[in-house]
C-alpha cells in the first residue's frame, strides 16, 4: 500500500468541494489566546460567498499581501494540496450583509486559489470577540515551530545516498520523478541543480 507522500498529490480543483478530504484538514486551537474562541470544523465556501479586504480586513499586514508571496504560494498550490496545512477562517457576516462570511486570515492563500481558478476553497469559521480575532490574526502569521530549509547540497547527499545503494535506479528521469515527488514546492532551477549535484 502506497504511503500518504507516495500517492498522487490532489489539485485544487480536484480537492474542492471533496467531503473525505475536507476532514483531513487540522483545526487550529486558540485557546492561548482566549478560551472563548471557537474555531468550528472546515466547510467548502465559495470565494463568491466570502467578503474578501486585503486593504483594511486584513489588520496583520499592514501593506496587504506582497505580489511576489502570492507568486510563490500559486506555485507551491499548483504543485498540489497539502493535507496537513491549516486553512484560512472566515467569520459569519451580520443578517442582511451582501455575503453571508467575511475573510479573517488566509489572504494570501485565498488570493493565490482565486488566481488559480478553483471557485472556492476550505475554512473553518471562527467566532470570538473583535480583539481575539484580531489577536488570532496577528498570531496565525506568526512562524510555526522553526524549521532550517533543506540546503540543496543536502538534498544532493541524501538522494546521492539513496542511488548509491540501489533504492533509486540512476536514471535521470527516475531521479528527478523522484525529486518532484518528494520535494513538490521546490523550484524547477533548485530541483535542476540539486538533480545537476546528484550526477557529479
Amino acid at each position: 500500500m502506497p504511503s500518504q507522500q507516495e500517492k498522487k498529490m490532489l489539485s485544487l480543483k480536484e480537492a474542492y468541494g471533496n467531503k473525505a478530504v475536507l476532514k483531513l484538514f487540522p483545526k487550529p486551537d486558540y485557546s492561548h489566546i482566549s478560551p472563548n474562541i471557537k474555531v468550528d470544523k472546515a466547510i467548502w465556501i465559495p470565494f463568491d460567498d466570502i467578503y474578501i479586504d486585503d486593504e483594511e480586513g486584513n489588520i496583520a499586514r499592514s501593506d496587504g499581501q506582497d505580489p511576489s508571496h502570492i507568486e510563490d504560494l500559486k506555485h507551491s498550490f499548483s504543485a498540489g494540496v497539502i493535507l496537513n496545512e491549516e486553512l484560512g477562517a472566515v467569520r459569519r457576516q451580520p443578517e442582511g450583509s451582501p455575503k453571508p462570511w467575511v475573510l479573517k486570515y488566509g489572504y494570501g492563500r485565498t488570493l493565490a486559489q482565486k488566481e488559480l481558478g478553483v471557485k472556492g476553497w476550505a475554512f473553518n469559521p471562527i467566532e470570538g470577540t473583535d480583539t481575539e480575532i484580531e489577536d488570532v490574526q496577528s498570531f496565525e502569521n506568526e512562524p510555526k515551530t522553526p524549521k532550517s530549509t533543506n540546503k540543496e547540497k543536502d538534498i544532493i547527499r541524501v538522494k546521492s545516498k539513496q542511488v548509491k545503494q540501489g533504492r533509486i535506479s540512476n536514471n535521470e528521469d527516475d531521479i528527478y520523478a523522484n525529486l518532484k515527488k518528494t520535494y513538490p514546492r521546490r523550484g524547477k532551477q533548485s530541483l535542476d541543480r540539486i538533480a545537476a549535484g546528484i550526477f557529479e
